[in-house]
């Protein structure tokens, strides 16, 4: 079994089978979180992101695969969305838990850092790992659609 403390670096993980998520899913989640006032934040130049996202089957079915692995933890689940090629994104910065990235709808550019800045371009279907406390920024290639999918820390 995958422990968190043994993945102490970024890595590819490529291409998955999954079903993957179209943009009338993508608007009907924004929809909803807009809606029903749950949470969500926009970007400059028609970017967003929203934090309830394991009501989509597709979103869960991954999260369940990734709960086999780190079966003492929350997994949650972020979908970011960028409109235009321009959007903003968050800029460089790091989360306090390791995360998935999986990339389903265009393409985004990660930059990564440890020793040094590495580079990934992700296309629909790939995933991506990051540990917690690893730096990194996007830039969206094209119009995207990914969702990011964070493994709480245990407390104990």
């Amino acid at each position: 079994m995958i422990r968190i403390q043994d993945i102490h670096k970024h890595q590819f993980l490529g291409n998955s089978d999954f079903p993957r998520l179209t943009w009338d899913e993508v608007i009907f989640n924004f929809n909803k979180s807009v809606v029903n006032n749950l949470p969500y934040r926009t970007m400059n130049n028609f970017g967003f992101v929203t934090h309830d996202n394991k009501c989509n089957t597709k979103v869960c079915a991954v999260a369940e695969e990734i709960q086999k692995l780190f079966p003492t933890n929350e997994i949650t689940a972020h979908l970011y969305v960028s409109l235009t090629e321009i959007s903003n994104t968050f800029g460089r910065h790091n989360d306090l838990e390791p995360l998935f990235i999986w990339q389903c709808i265009g393409i985004t550019r990660w930059y990564v850092w440890d020793d040094k800045e590495y580079t990934y371009d992700l296309m629909p279907g790939d995933f991506l790992y990051i540990p917690a406390r690893m730096d990194h920024n996007t830039k969206p290639i094209t119009p995207r659609a990914a969702v990011s999918f964070g493994v709480q820390i245990d407390k104990n």
